[in-house]
């Protein structure tokens, strides 16, 4: 099934990359701050830092937008993508991407339970 992976996703993922590396960003942050009182190298080391921390976080995007969009050897890893991100979905067309992983997760989780009730 040919699946589409919105923009808005790949947009949040770089904001959540932006925050989970936000330790390279302020090392970035200083040695900008340092170049602006002190030596002019570190403005030009501070900004190829930044650059380089911006760079990391969308190309880690990139990876996870096209593992969601290419087939896995995983069954089960598949069938979750194809409800979330497919596009022949007719049966939820009115759901957003949010609400087809919730919905997806929820009936994943009951199955289960179910089978350990029996």
């Amino acid at each position: 099934m040919k699946r589409k992976y919105p923009m808005y996703f790949f947009i949040m993922g770089i904001i959540q990359n932006l925050v989970k590396y936000v330790f390279i960003g302020l090392i970035g942050v200083i040695f900008l701050i340092v170049g602006l009182f002190g030596p002019d190298i570190c403005k030009t080391i501070g900004s190829i830092i930044l650059t380089v921390y911006f760079l990391i976080c969308v190309i880690e995007q990139f990876f996870i937008r096209s593992a969601i969009l290419k087939e896995s050897d995983n069954p089960e890893f598949n069938e979750l993508m194809d409800e979330t991100f497919g596009i022949n979905n007719n049966d939820q067309n009115d759901l957003s991407a949010q609400q087809k992983i919730i919905k997806s997760v929820e009936e994943r989780i009951k199955s289960q339970d179910e089978n350990l009730d029996k």
